[in-house]
């Protein structure tokens, strides 16, 4: 009996790449929504916007983005979702993605 390749059942922004997506980010999708999960049993406050994690819209725009060129504002929140997601895992990012200076200027601006 040959091994068969898992079926990836996420929605992707295309679907001629979904194929391309590495195991192990779909790996981190599973132990996202699990977490996200748990989270929404906990706190009945917990709203439909929150339970899609980072990992999950990465998986979403990866697939666009290698079909086509992304628009500017697409390319800035997929570069600071990758980058806020690869700080997670302990791997440092010498880019900073232009929502996220928006932010830290901002913050330096109010204290």
């Amino acid at each position: 009996m040959s091994k068969t390749k898992k079926e990836n059942l996420l929605v992707v922004g295309n679907r001629s790449w979904a194929d391309t997506l590495p195991e192990s980010l779909l790996d981190d999708i599973k132990s996202e929504r699990t977490i996200l999960g748990l989270i929404s049993i906990v706190n009945p406050n917990f709203t439909d916007d929150e339970k899609v994690g980072d990992v999950e819209a990465i998986a979403y725009l990866m697939p666009a983005s290698l079909a086509a060129p992304l628009p500017h504002t697409l390319t800035q929140i997929y570069l600071y979702l990758v980058t806020k997601v690869m700080e997670r895992k302990g791997i440092p990012q010498p880019y900073r993605p232009m929502f996220a200076k928006r932010n830290y200027l901002k913050k330096r601006q109010e204290s």
